[in-house]
């Protein structure tokens, strides 16, 4: 074979085939028509054209893939000069062995450009294409999604069997009332458009290989399956005429109610509740979605910027999963040093100012402490021999092994601590909270002092560090 035409039938009838098609069909030594089961297929007999029919392969594959794969070999094994695939339609819409025989083929290949199904879709619905579609192959329903907000255009409906596959795949996107429309035989004189709902697109048995579905964009609240649906649906909840209580929030105001859905999220998982944890999980994502829309209307930011983000962070800090690289040895530390590199270095104070002041009490003080210097922890942390002594009991138990005991001694200190602290109304968790603010506080201003002497908090010796914290404290 020296070279290879790729073309296409056009859509309906043989009105619809080109001139160049013509032309091509009459130059090859030997047409294989993928089907001979269509409106414009009576051209190569009228024009005597070679051809050779490969409907007899829909038979013997086992599969959609397997019969790709079978002509794709039945075609670049022919032996003439001359070679045409000829198929409905057009060859680079919804053909893909049309697109392995244009990666596969070792010889000259020419693809004609021909009339598509589309265009007769657009001309049946008397709509126009510009104003947004999205196609998807039937068979492709498992790795391509419906954008429920664009027309749809399902194609490759070959049977009713299909269409059942279909309308179950769709049944994730659309309710089972949909509006929908299947096409047949679009542009040729048999055209029938069928309006019906969609539970019902399984049912009729004029189903073939020229039945292409059709479903109409659909409003968020007809069809909120997807987050931008959800995401419109609260800010026509923010928006002139929208709820009273959405409408004024702020994020300030919210605030309190996404402290409360995490919580109820954890608690689900605690339970394990997937029922609670789904439903949970839509309350948390209903703040994130309010935050967002408020960040929006106020021109800061807005639900792209806050996807877009996150991907990017995520792809930065596993470079052994998106660019290739070895995954370390210390994994950890890595994450680390990529999460250091996304910001300017910190002195220990900033470090520890940027750790949430809304966490637990408890959380915080850990997060504080863990960024601290050692020599200003180690003043901070009480030198009690009591509490020494508790600590070691704990620390006995962790060592060899014991958590629940470890744990244990440490609710049962901390459950102290919180009921005698009651008898004098002193809340553990504000009180906690106010030593670790002063303690941040304190080491920015042993960090100012270090500097007015003219020294540099990353170097400064731990003696020197604890000298300009016990001074801080002393003007404190």
């Amino acid at each position: 074979m020296k070279k290879l035409y790729i073309m296409g039938f056009g859509p309906g009838d043989k009105g619809d085939i080109t001139l160049r098609t013509i032309d091509a069909l009459k130059k090859c030594d030997l047409v294989f028509a993928r089907t001979m089961v269509h409106p414009s297929a009576e051209i190569l007999d009228e024009y005597s054209i070679r051809y050779e029919s490969l409907d007899s392969l829909y038979e013997s594959s086992a599969d959609f893939d397997s019969l790709y794969d079978e002509i794709v070999k039945k075609v670049l094994s022919c032996r003439e000069d001359t070679v045409g695939y000829i198929v409905p339609g057009s060859a680079c819409i919804a053909e893909k062995a049309a697109v392995k025989l244009m990666k596969e083929a070792e010889c000259e290949v020419e693809v004609i450009p021909s009339v598509s199904f589309i265009d007769s879709i657009f001309t049946a619905l008397k709509r126009d294409a510009a104003a947004s579609f999205k196609l998807i192959d039937a068979l492709s329903l498992d790795e391509q999604e419906p954008d429920v907000r664009s027309l749809n255009i399902i194609c490759q409906i070959y049977d009713r069997e299909v269409a059942g596959d279909v309308k179950v795949a769709l049944g994730r996107y659309y309710s089972d009332d949909t509006t929908v429309y299947m096409v047949n035989s679009a542009g040729s004189k048999d055209e029938r458009v069928i309006e019906m709902p969609l539970c019902e697109i399984d049912r009729r048995r004029d189903t073939d290989h020229l039945s292409t579905l059709v479903i109409p964009p659909q409003t968020a609240e007809g069809s909120p399956s997807d987050f931008y649906s959800f995401h419109s649906i609260i800010g026509k909840l923010r928006g002139e005429n929208g709820c009273p209580w959405d409408s004024v929030q702020t994020h300030e105001s919210l605030t309190p109610y996404v402290i409360e859905e995490a919580y109820e999220v954890v608690d689900a998982i605690d339970k394990k509740d997937m029922d609670s944890l789904c439903e949970e999980l839509g309350d948390l994502l209903l703040q994130i979605s309010l935050q967002t829309k408020i960040a929006e209307e106020d021109e800061d930011f807005d639900i792209q910027d806050v996807i877009r983000g996150v991907s990017e962070k995520m792809i930065r800090r596993h470079p052994h999963v998106f660019a290739g690289s070895e995954l370390p040895e210390d994994f950890w530390q890595q994450w680390d040093d990529i999460k250091a590199q996304e910001h300017e270095k910190r002195t220990p104070y900033e470090e520890m100012d940027t750790v949430p002041k809304k966490h637990p009490a408890l959380r915080y003080a850990q997060k504080v402490g863990k960024r601290a210097p050692a020599a200003i922890r180690e003043l901070a942390e009480t030198d009690d021999p009591t509490v020494d002594s508790l600590i070691t009991q704990v620390g006995i138990s962790a060592e060899s092994g014991e958590t629940e005991k470890a744990e244990a001694v440490t609710g049962r200190i901390l459950f102290t601590i919180a009921n005698r602290l009651k008898k004098w109304d002193i809340d553990p968790e504000e009180a906690l909270r106010r030593y670790c603010a002063g303690l941040v506080i304190d080491t920015g201003r042993a960090e100012d002092l270090l500097k007015e002497s003219g020294m540099d908090t990353s170097t400064a010796s731990d003696q020197e560090i604890a000298d300009a914290y016990k001074e801080a404290k002393k003007a404190n």
